[in-house]
């Protein structure tokens, strides 16, 4: 499968690393420890494998005139050079670490991957004092990622009805959820921290004159702040619930249904710009001469 191609070639490039240990977990990561003297802390180096590309596209890295090209270099194949490129220069340098490095390749980042591969590795590991996680961000831009998000998938159900001899009698799936999407984008959000909603899928219906007997949406909210993803995503959930409410009374029913699944829950929060995680950032990238970067908010593992 393609996972697995893109596991396999990432066990192979840690051990070109100089990392001989390096193995494939049951979620599809690529766990290789690089051993220290067994006095210090286990530190995780993460970057995530997958791409937001559908299967079947070539996302083979390609090099022109000392230039690379290819579906996903910034989303994150920049992050797994990186850490290759960590893992080459303390080999080639000779450098004994007091803890273990573990270099964690890891799957489900993108979309409804919902983080799985790191939320395996992280629950099967507990011995873990801090960890790295290499997001790549377009040049100029960066910072230190604290985005929490959580996904819905909506499902409307109903009798359904031909659109002549039905109307009036029998609710719409697809009426219904279009009355949520109105609502929803009427939302007022904060400014700060940064809160956003997204209908982002929407499928249903059978045919131009069939009164739709099921409709399916997919909602992303997202937030900087833990307080205000909640907030938000009840304001968005009581919308949906009403316009089942709504939809029937109007036609005098209650067989308009609807069910909430939650696709994706990603914790964050924001840390502050004096804290020292922070500080020391900002203070690497003026070192190495590297220009100032924006400390926005993002999701990644």
């Amino acid at each position: 499968t393609p996972i697995l191609m893109l596991t396999t070639e990432s066990s192979d490039l840690m051990k070109q690393a100089g990392i001989a240990d390096a193995r494939i977990d049951k979620e599809g990561n690529v766990v290789a420890v690089r051993k220290g003297s067994g006095t210090g802390p286990t530190i995780v180096v993460d970057a995530h494998i997958d791409t937001v590309f559908p299967i079947g596209t070539d996302i083979k890295v390609k090099v022109k005139d000392g230039i690379y090209y290819g579906p996903g270099l910034t989303d994150d194949t920049f992050g797994m050079a990186t850490m290759l490129s960590m893992a080459r220069a303390l080999n080639e340098s000779k450098i004994q670490t007091l803890g273990d490095i573990v270099f964690l390749a890891s799957v489900g980042e993108e979309g409804l991957g919902n983080l799985r591969g790191v939320k395996t590795f992280f629950g099967e590991n507990k011995n873990v004092d801090a960890a790295l996680m290499l997001e790549a961000f377009p040049p100029g831009v960066g910072g230190i990622t604290s985005t929490a998000s959580n996904r819905y998938e909506v499902t409307y159900q109903g009798p359904g009805g031909h659109s002549f001899a039905a109307f009036g009698l029998v609710p719409s799936a697809i009426h219904a959820m279009g009355g949520a999407i109105a609502k929803i984008n009427q939302i007022q959000l904060p400014k700060y921290p940064r809160t956003v909603y997204n209908v982002g899928i929407v499928k249903g219906g059978t045919s131009v004159n069939t009164i739709a007997p099921d409709a399916v949406m997919q909602i992303d909210i997202r937030s900087d702040g833990a307080k205000e993803l909640e907030q938000t995503a009840k304001k968005v959930l009581d919308i949906v619930n009403q316009s089942v409410v709504d939809e029937n009374k109007r036609w005098g029913t209650d067989s308009l249904k609807v069910s909430i699944k939650l696709i994706g829950a990603r914790a964050g929060g924001t840390t502050p710009a004096d804290s020292i995680v922070v500080q020391s950032f900002l203070g690497a990238t003026r070192a190495n001469q590297i220009k100032e970067v924006m400390l926005i908010g993002a999701s990644t593992n």
